[in-house]
């Protein structure tokens, strides 16, 4: 696997798009959520994409070129803390902005439950090793099966086409030693568990 095709890989599936694919696989669940109109669910993805995706990037631009934040995977603890402390900041700017429009708790539940996940697991981050882009797409797995359950709807693939996401991160991290296995494995299994409880208690 090249440089090229390993970075971009990690840019197309990295934490801050998250919110994003979460949110198209909602209304591709074929639950009532589908069938929003597609004013409401434009609006929608403006808001939580500008939220979560070009305004942590304007911020990551301001940041780098005042020398305070090496490049975009970040550095030191310090570094990474406040990287990922953006990001969460974004998440729940974005839950602030929905929360105020006649939305399904689905959406604005998942969006506020991502920003807890990205935010306990930024203090993790202090202390010891994980992989956020694992710990991000397990929790977004975990948001998916729980909506999947709570609506009683099919949607297996949605679930498997996380699961096979995260294996093809995964492997892309190891293979070019961005993460060991323990870093990975843990990532997920740790983003999963913890969002798919909070998931289940809100849903």
């Amino acid at each position: 696997m090249t440089f090229k095709t390993s970075q971009l890989i990690l840019s197309l599936f990295h934490p801050i798009t998250v919110p994003l694919w979460t949110l198209f696989l909602i209304f591709s669940s074929g639950s009532y959520l589908s069938y929003l109109s597609p004013e409401i669910k434009r609006l929608v993805y403006y808001i939580l994409g500008f939220a979560t995706v070009i305004l942590p990037l304007l911020t990551f631009g301001f940041l780098y070129f005042s020398r305070m934040l090496p490049g975009i995977l970040g550095g030191n603890k310090k570094e990474v803390f406040l990287y990922y402390g953006i990001v969460t900041f974004s998440l729940f700017f974005a839950w602030n902005i929905l929360n105020r429009l006649p939305l399904s708790k689905y959406i604005l539940y998942s969006t506020l439950i991502l920003a807890f996940s990205y935010g306990a697991h930024t203090l993790v981050l202090l202390f010891s090793r994980t992989s956020m882009h694992l710990v991000a797409w397990g929790s977004a797995n975990a948001i998916i099966l729980a909506i999947a359950i709570k609506l009683h709807i099919p949607f297996h693939w949605g679930v498997i086409l996380l699961i096979l996401i995260a294996g093809l991160i995964g492997t892309v991290l190891l293979r070019t030693q961005k993460a060991e296995p323990f870093e990975v494995y843990s990532g997920w299994i740790s983003g999963f568990l913890w969002v798919f409880v909070l998931a289940m208690w809100f849903f």
